[in-house]
């Protein structure tokens, strides 16, 4: 059962994501897949001055970011959920992420859904999005979900979609495609014993 991080950008009020981030629960769910949720109103991590890997001493971080690097430590594959701020990506994804280590993301898939109010579907911060994952240490994987207009888009609180097959199809195949690479790269782990570095 492959164990994925859902991971949301926004905390603005009124805002859009997770709706999205529960649809994509809803889906990994349904095909066999642990999700869990990171989201940064809810952790509410401050502004980043010293990441985790920079404290000459561990044992004193903060219990959020203890159980926030666990749960990065244990997932074996990321769904990043994020909307588009000024043609970018939003700073509460970043900084939630910039805590961490780059060996605790190294040569995990990740998969980018993005949305947005308008008709872009929030393709600019998806475009953002790859080298940062990169960056960290994942690797990005082809399918993007890209929701225009998403106020629009016939998806409810709790994740359940209405008449809206484009988004049930893409969130569908997004969500496979990471399960395919997860249980590829775990099978590839299993037979040679361990990361390339």
């Amino acid at each position: 059962m492959a164990n994925i991080c859902v991971v949301l950008g926004s905390v603005r009020e009124g805002r859009m994501g997770l709706r999205v981030a529960n649809m994509i629960m809803n889906n990994l769910k349904a095909i066999g897949a642990q999700p869990s949720l990171l989201d940064p109103l809810t952790i509410n991590p401050p502004m980043l001055t010293q990441p985790l890997h920079f404290m000459k001493d561990q044992s004193q971080a903060p219990q959020w970011m203890v159980d926030t690097h666990q749960i990065i430590k244990d997932a074996e594959g990321f769904v990043i959920v994020t909307t588009e701020y000024n043609c970018s990506l939003p700073p509460a994804l970043t900084n939630l992420l910039d805590y961490f280590p780059p060996a605790s993301y190294s040569h995990k898939p990740a998969s980018i859904a993005s949305y947005s109010m308008g008709s872009g579907g929030g393709n600019r911060a998806a475009a953002f999005c790859r080298p940062f994952l990169s960056e960290l240490g994942m690797v990005s994987l082809p399918s993007v979900l890209l929701i225009p207009t998403v106020q629009n888009a016939k998806i409810a609180e709790d994740g359940e979609v209405g008449d809206n097959e484009r988004v049930v199809n893409s969130t569908n195949k997004m969500c496979k495609e990471l399960v395919w690479y997860v249980d590829a790269l775990q099978s590839q782990a299993d037979k040679v014993g361990e990361k390339p570095n």
